[in-house]
């Protein structure tokens, strides 16, 4: 189980934080592989499908890739090479073992997109209280947020009023 929760000053237009990478190997069968992790900087995005590494991350662990993934941005498509790497997440020892990522350049300062492939196995709430952004994510899922409560939205059933 892993849980972290990131405070801000300020209100933040993006969910970023520290999370920890390596080559992929199974901590079941190298439980003191934990040294092999390195620290880099990742945001998560809720509308990305798949988890994203940099360049930089592949020449750090001279990684090879899996594959070539279609990509699809804000600019388009485009295509990446796919690697497998362990992904640990604040506050968790090894995280997400032996998981596709896909190459792509993320802007100056992040090098790991945190995808819906991750995000949506557990549970994300993000306040801005008092103008003050904190995200709070929980892997697995426990329990239901419910801000509304209980008033159920069915996604796809909303009419748009103009």
């Amino acid at each position: 189980m892993c849980s972290f929760t990131v405070k801000a000053d300020s209100k933040k237009n993006e969910l970023s934080f520290h999370c920890r990478i390596s080559p992929p190997f199974d901590p079941r069968t190298s439980p003191d592989g934990h040294h092999k992790y390195r620290p880099f900087i990742a945001i998560f995005d809720t509308g990305a499908t798949h988890t994203v590494i940099t360049q930089d991350i592949v020449e750090i662990f001279k990684l090879k890739a899996t594959g070539v993934t279609n990509v699809y941005t804000a600019n388009g498509k485009n295509t990446g090479a796919s690697y497998y790497v362990n992904i640990a997440l604040p506050n968790d020892k090894y995280g997400f073992v032996g998981h596709r990522v896909t190459r792509q350049q993320l802007p100056p300062g992040t090098d790991v997109l945190i995808g819906m492939d991750i995000i949506g196995l557990g549970d994300l709430a993000v306040t801005h209280q008092n103008g003050k952004t904190v995200f709070s994510f929980c892997y697995p899922s426990r329990e239901l947020i419910d801000f509304a409560g209980a008033l159920p939205v069915r996604l796809g059933t909303q009419k748009r009023r103009m």
